[in-house]
């Protein structure tokens, strides 16, 4: 069993590249005793990658990651990307992902919730959507789908998005509609 483990690790390392670790996951399995195409499957996924320079990039979580090790891809469920740019951490969730070109490229789909995790609660961002594209070497949020934000008293809904998280500046692209929420007057 050690060694069943050790393999798999070995594996999610090398399809992720070399500034890569791996926690160890809590099952692992190999195609026989699947019941899907992939090369393995680890459930409790936590991988944390980092730059050349050695600063962490992001950290990735996933109830389930099923490895396609010739198309070097994994299909995660229940993903969860913590990233950090600035002063501002980034939480992007969804029920379902595709990772491509050792998770640099993710494609998250199934009700995609993205937020900033400010202290106070009333400065967080928050999107939400049906799919979104995550580039992490260019530091990119992106859809082309219609988008929800909550950004302090402002909401905004529209079609197509993007995010630029080391700028700290997002856009919606067409059909925009803005609210902006007031606090009610003081009366005496």
């Amino acid at each position: 069993m050690k060694r069943l483990l050790y393999v798999a690790i070995l594996i999610a390392v090398s399809i992720a590249g070399g500034y890569l670790l791996v926690e160890e996951p809590k099952k692992t399995k190999k195609l026989s005793e699947l019941q899907s195409n992939s090369e393995l499957y680890m459930e409790q996924l936590s991988i944390y990658q980092y730059d050349a320079q050695g600063k962490r990039i992001h950290k990735i979580k996933a109830d389930r990651a099923d490895f396609f090790e010739n198309n070097k891809m994994a299909t995660l469920d229940n993903p969860q990307v913590f990233t950090e740019y600035k002063d501002h951490q980034w939480k992007i969730s969804s029920y379902q992902a595709i990772a491509n070109d050792n998770y640099q490229a993710i494609d998250l789909t199934n009700s995609v919730h993205v937020q900033t995790m400010e202290e106070n609660e009333s400065d967080q961002l928050h999107v939400i959507t049906s799919n979104l594209h995550y580039d992490a070497a260019k530091q990119i949020l992106s859809t082309e789908q219609s988008v929800q934000i909550k950004d302090g008293s402002r909401n905004l809904s529209g079609i197509g998005f993007s995010a630029d998280m080391a700028q700290e500046v997002y856009q919606l692209k067409q059909q925009v509609e803005a609210s902006y929420e007031t606090r009610p007057s003081k009366t005496q």
